[in-house]
Parts: structure tokens; sequence; C-alpha cells
């Protein structure tokens, strides 16, 4: 039971938010840290919980419905696991990645490719925040992903994936990272500093963290070296912060809050079903795959809930087969179970079924003029192919000195006053096709492909204001120009480097100003 003061309501009343759950006790999956993070060389896995028969009644799963239905598990690296994903080094490893330039205070938007479930609803755009943490958004929505102040006020303030909620400070060091495989996303920060902690002579500051989201659903974190001082780790509803029900009642102000002792739930998982990637399929073929788990409790057994119709599983092997013929385009999810011993492990499995399956391809992507001056517009170019599907909504993101600037998304052109000499600019392509099918709440879907960096591009003075045209801007220019204004210098010098149609004071401000900027 719950009681959740919404917005309108007295302010004051905002916090007081009371969580009483009858018959379990109750997770709240996040944890404040005030003096150092004590999960180095730990992974942590929040599973979400499933009610198969509430998913097969309503046709979309509305079970993620608060903090207590994801499972958090714990693994130091001692093989308290079945699955021995963790064994003190990252996952997913540093290949084919994509670089994520991310300064101090900044974010990124991003798209799965299948929207993703995060407490009852899916997302199908996403925001990476510098500060550690991942920020789902409803269509329609805003989300303000600069929170820097890691409280738990602020972490359960918005529904977030809080894997590390600290002041980090990616422009000052380290390298972040990600990757799309088939089966989820993957964000890295390598060798991240925290924001306070850069200025610290000799101090070890390097905080190392990776976080894969499962298409199911699943959320697992690992960690290596941390030294971040204060964060919060864990997942949010984005309802306010859980009290304790006991303390609300009694008037008992200010109430504790709930939170979880992560190193305290490291133990054996009795039943662990591997996460089953996105199937693509095209309409009319049979669609295999084979469901896994692994059992400490005895040989599982597999079913399947809300299924289309035809689809099979053997109870035995966990072979999955569905003939598709006759179902339209769109995204078919339904769960997948195994059981062993009287326990059960589920998870949403989706299959994308359209005219093809395969992703689109973004070739030829090249930013020029490769070297810009300037005066010079920023052309983007690049060819898209895909065997059935025209070219739909391509998403172009335009970053400078390692920021995303906003306002030229989707556009391929970034205009001369937008740049400053010396400024370092690239693009990222993510090729997208036209409407490939509908999600659950109606919601066009896209195939999109792999995105594509360009090369960086680094802006160049305007070759007028190289005067004497010996290949730099700097103090010889300025007596060209003065020479000229005085009449010392031939007719063939051009002094009208701002191109007013007079040579006079104001071309020797451009000179000075290009030289402090970025001449050489």
């Amino acid at each position: 039971y719950g009681l959740y003061p919404r917005a309108n309501s007295f302010g004051a009343n905002l916090p007081l938010i009371a969580r009483v759950v009858v018959g379990q006790d109750v997770d709240y999956s996040s944890e404040a840290f005030s003096n150092g993070v004590d999960l180095a060389s730990h992974q942590i896995t929040f599973v979400p919980a499933v009610n198969y028969s509430d998913a097969a009644d309503s046709g979309f799963p509305e079970y993620y419905v608060n903090h207590s239905n994801y499972t958090p598990t714990v693994s130091d690296g001692s093989g308290a696991k079945v699955a021995p994903d963790f064994d003190g080094t990252l996952p997913v490893p540093k290949e084919d990645i994509i670089t994520i330039p991310l300064a101090d205070e900044s974010y990124i938007a991003f798209a799965p490719d299948v929207p993703f479930p995060f407490f009852g609803e899916f997302y199908n755009t996403l925001y990476l925040s510098a500060n550690g943490f991942i920020s789902p958004v409803a269509p329609g929505t805003y989300a303000n992903p600069m929170d820097s102040t890691p409280t738990l006020e602020n972490h359960f303030g918005k529904r977030r994936i809080s894997f590390l909620f600290s002041d980090l400070d990616p422009g000052s060091g380290g390298l972040v990272w990600g990757r799309f495989l088939s089966d989820r996303m993957v964000v890295t920060f390598e060798d991240v500093p925290a924001f306070s902690d850069v200025a610290i002579p000799g101090a070890s500051v390097a905080n190392t963290v990776q976080v894969e989201l499962f298409y199911n659903g699943t959320i697992r974190c690992t960690y290596l070296g941390l030294n971040a001082k204060r964060a919060v780790v864990g997942l949010s509803d984005g309802n306010g912060v859980p009290l304790d029900p006991a303390d609300v009642i009694g008037n008992n102000l200010p109430a504790s809050v709930l939170q979880t002792d992560f190193t305290s739930l490291s133990g054996p998982v009795d039943l662990e079903l591997l996460p089953i990637p996105i199937v693509f399929a095209t309409t009319g073929s049979t669609v295999e795959f084979t469901a896994q788990a692994l059992s400490n409790i005895g040989a599982p057994t597999y079913s399947l809930e809300g299924a289309p119709a035809g689809a099979t599983i053997n109870p035995a092997t966990g072979e999955f087969s569905w003939d598709s013929s006759g179902f339209s385009d769109n995204i078919y999810s339904f769960i997948v179970c195994a059981t062993a011993g009287g326990v059960d492990a589920c998870q949403l499995v989706s299959i994308w079924l359209s005219e093809s399956s395969a992703a689109p391809v973004a070739n030829n992507v090249l930013l020029t003029p490769a070297e810009p001056r300037d005066a010079d517009s920023l052309i983007l170019s690049y060819s898209y192919s895909h065997p059935s599907l025209p070219e739909g909504p391509t998403a172009i993101m335009w970053f400078k000195n390692g920021a995303l600037i906003p306002a030229f998304n989707n556009v391929s052109m970034v205009p001369p006053g937008a740049t400053q000499v010396g400024e370092s600019w690239h693009c990222v392509v993510m090729p997208t096709t036209v409407r490939a099918g509908f999600d659950f709440y109606g919601t066009p879907i896209y195939l999109r492909g792999t995105p594509v960096q360009t090369e960086h591009v680094t802006i160049l003075p305007d070759l007028k204001t190289d005067a004497n045209k010996d290949g730099k801007v700097n103090s010889a220019d300025l007596q060209v120009v003065v020479g000229k204004i005085l009449g010392m210098q031939p007719e063939a010098i051009d002094g009208d480097v701002n191109s007013d149609g007079s040579t006079d004071v104001s071309d020797v401000q451009v000179i000075v100003n290009t030289i402090l900027i970025g001449g050489d």
C-alpha cells in the first residue's frame, strides 16, 4: 500500500511518502555513500520480477510497479552467482566501441533498438548523464539529467538508473564508451574522476563502472576501481524518497530513509535464466531460439506465458519455435519462465517481426571541409543503405569540444557563425529506417543501425586574416594591415580582412581578435 502526494498538493506534504507492503520484505534497491563507495570489485544485477498472469491478461507488462519489483543480487567474484559472469573484469570487452564525448555537467540522448522496459513503462529515449546515471524519458516529457548532487532526494526525484551517481567529470580524464549488442546496451565509465577530486595532488581519482541494460529489463552494474567519496547507486521509480512507514505514521520526523546495503546481499543464486536477446525476424519465417537457465536445485523446466498463437517451447531443452506466417509487422513480447525446486526465474522476451530484419547502414560518413576555416560551413555527408526499407528519421548529433550541441541535432550543416577558431567539431550518425512497427503504447518503432562517428576537425582562421599569406595569423599580418591603412603596402595586398569595403581600424581589430583566440 502506498500514499503518494502528487503535484499541486500542499508543498510541505510532498516528501511525506509512506509505503507499506504486507506479506514480504521491501528492498528499495538503492544505497547512498558519503565517505567512499564499498562496491569496488563487485557486480550488482537487478532482475525485474515478472507476474506472468498479469501479462497474459493485459497483453503488456504492467508488473514493474515499484522498487520491490526488482531483485538485486551481488557478486564479489568469488563464485557466488550461478552464472560466472563476473571474474573481476568488465563483462563487455573494449572492442568496436562508440566513444561518448561527455564534458562536466553534460549529457547525451540515445535510442535503444527496442523500447526499454523500466518500472512499468517502455522508453524509446534514454539520457546518459556525465554524473553517472541514466534517465529514461517517456514521449512528450522533459528530463533534466544535469543533477550533480548525489543525494537520495535527487536520486528518487525522477526515474533513473544510478550506476554511480556522483559529481563525475569525464572532461578531466578517463574515457566514456558504449556498445550496442544483440541483447543489451552497454555504457562504460573508464577511469573517470569525480570533479571535487581532480584538484587534489597525488590523489587516486579514477572510477571504473560498466552498466548493461538488457532488453528484457535486467540491469547489471560492474564496478572495478572506485575512488568517489560521495555517490548514490541503485534504481528509482521517481515517486520520491521511500520513508520508513512506522516513522511516517507515528509522525516521527524526519523519517528514516529506507535503503539497501548492497554488499550484504552477496550470496548464492539458486536459479538464473540467462538473458535472451531481441529476436529480429522477417514476416512469415520460423522464429527459433533456445532459453538457458543455470540451476543449483535440479534440472529446470521451461514454459511460456502470453506468447503469440502457435509458439511452443520444449519444457526440457528450452528450444522455442514459432511460425510467424499470417502475423503482421510488430513487436511481439511474452514471458519465458524456468522452474526448478519450486523456484521460478522469468523474463520478458521481444520478437521484432518486420519485412526485413537487417539493420540499416551509414556508409561514406564524411565531414567537410577536412580543414575548415572560420568562414566555412561544416557539411555532413553519408550514404544510407537497407535491403528493403527507405530511410526514416536518421539521428545526427553534432559535438563541439566533446560536448553535444542540441541546437544542431538532425541537421546536416553547421553555419560558419556557429564556429570559432580553435574549436574541435565532429558528428555522429545513427541510420534509421521508416517505421517498422509499433510498441505496446502505439509509439512508432524504427530499425536503427550502428552509430558512425566522423573524424574530428579543428576550425582554422579565415584565409583573409592571413594578410601576408604565409599560412599563419600573427603580428606580421597586423603589420601588413597597418601598413595598408597608412598607404605603405602595395595595392595587391588586401587589407580589408572583414570584407566591409574599407581598410581601417576595424580590420586591425579582426586581426588582433584572431591572434588572441587561435592564431599561430
